[in-house]
């Protein structure tokens, strides 16, 4: 579950930005006053967001003062015997801001009950500056709370296999972290199931510290993660060599590339080097529309050149629609606008757009709901292939991987 606090930290585009981060100085504080003896588990709170944390238990409808978590990775874990209990976040900013959340933790015996606080991008909003216009980005806080408590003693639990399937999957991140690194300190993993999660953790999890550490554990056990993978770009920095184009807030921050157009056309950006394709390949773009317009497409540019390609988008509203566009000039949608159930249109939530490319037919996902198939009728000899969004909105994207097609084997009669 995800709840959201805004906090006061607005970056003005155009400046030198520079973020430092007491990353040394995290830790973990336990508070528990149970005795020895006694049954007990913990919740688990962790800050990795801007500001700090002062961490509250509600007793008899007050509140009680359990901690203070400061630093970017800070840990506070209180100890409680087995039941429901009440707990208030209180968030402050660097602005000196306060907002606080109420959460719900049921905290069972020798396990954890992980409760996160994140930061990502929740608004963005142009505003009027001397002789020109700035744009203005807004931070939020999102809180999540692990559906699978962990076991205190991973390596004790009868069935482990099914715990770690269950924590592998956990919508929050440092239960799927807590996962790992007991897998990475038993130095084996060999269940298939288990193997299969791993492989998607490694190259596709918005987190970098689960994705490595995931990709570390694969490769204790002789396993490259990335074999078939061709082009792989989660935004941590311009890794992808994007050409830039002029007209547009354009910076990657935060594991996000944030690509905002403010001029009245669609605008591309494209990958400058691209590796060797194949004939059958399929590309895949996570990313999450923050503001603008709703009603305009941003998604995938494939083609021949920047005069010559198909744009596959969805619209903040929920529609998905192909274009084509020939000698820069539109032509008839390849793909109607196509309203679709399947698209998250929150503008906290992020969607994936997936195309397989087999040959000369493309066939079109989003959220792997089937869009429709087009027979491709460019000659191409070299792809371009790139991002695009349409006048006037604001996208933060956060994966772009190419990778190869890989046909399941053919069963014999």
């Amino acid at each position: 579950m995800y709840s959201r606090f805004r906090i006061n930290l607005k970056l003005a585009v155009g400046s030198l930005l520079l973020f430092a981060f007491c990353m040394g100085c995290a830790g973990v504080t336990v508070k528990d006053n149970l005795p020895s003896s006694s049954a007990k588990g913990y919740a688990d709170f962790a800050n990795n967001s801007y500001g700090y944390q002062i961490i509250y238990s509600v007793q008899e409808g007050e509140k009680a003062k359990e901690g203070l978590i400061t630093d970017k990775g800070d840990v506070l874990r209180v100890a409680r015997t087995p039941g429901n209990y009440v707990f208030v976040i209180e968030h402050h900013d660097d602005s000196g801001n306060a907002n606080e959340k109420m959460v719900n933790v049921t905290i069972e015996q020798d396990m954890l009950t992980f409760v996160t606080i994140d930061n990502k991008i929740i608004k963005v909003k142009d505003y009027a500056a001397y002789r020109s216009t700035a744009s203005l980005i807004t931070y939020g806080i999102l809180i999540s709370q692990a559906e699978t408590p962990a076991p205190l003693h991973l390596e004790l639990v009868p069935n482990k296999t099914e715990v770690l399937q269950k924590l592998l999957k956990d919508t929050d991140w440092r239960a799927r972290l807590y996962a790992l690194g007991f897998l990475e300190k038993k130095g084996s993993a060999s269940d298939p199931s288990v193997l299969q999660i791993l492989n998607k953790l490694a190259t596709d999890d918005p987190q970098r510290q689960v994705r490595k550490k995931a990709a570390s554990v694969l490769k204790g056990v002789g396993i490259d993660a990335f074999k078939n993978i061709l082009l792989l770009e989660n935004y941590e920095a311009n890794g992808g060599q994007w050409i830039k184009a002029r007209g547009r807030l354009d910076f990657f921050y935060n594991d996000e590339y944030l690509f905002q157009s403010k001029e009245d056309e669609c605008e591309n950006v494209v990958i400058k080097s691209l590796p060797d394709l194949p004939r059958d390949f399929d590309m895949e773009l996570l990313r999450t529309w923050k503001a603008g317009m709703a009603g305009k497409e941003f998604g995938i540019a494939i083609g021949s050149d920047q005069h010559n390609f198909d744009h596959f988008g969805i619209s903040a509203d929920g529609q998905a629609v192909v274009r084509a566009i020939r000698n820069d000039q539109n032509t008839p949608d390849l793909v109607a606008w196509t309203r679709s159930n399947a698209i998250k249109v929150s503008g906290t939530a992020p969607n994936n757009l997936k195309i397989e490319v087999r040959g000369d037919t493309w066939n079109y996902y989003v959220n792997d709901a089937y869009i429709g198939a087009v027979p491709n009728t460019m000659s191409i000899n070299t792809y371009l292939i790139g991002l695009r969004i349409c006048p006037r909105q604001a996208i933060a994207f956060e994966q772009f991987k190419i990778s190869r097609c890989i046909l399941p084997p053919v069963k014999m009669q």
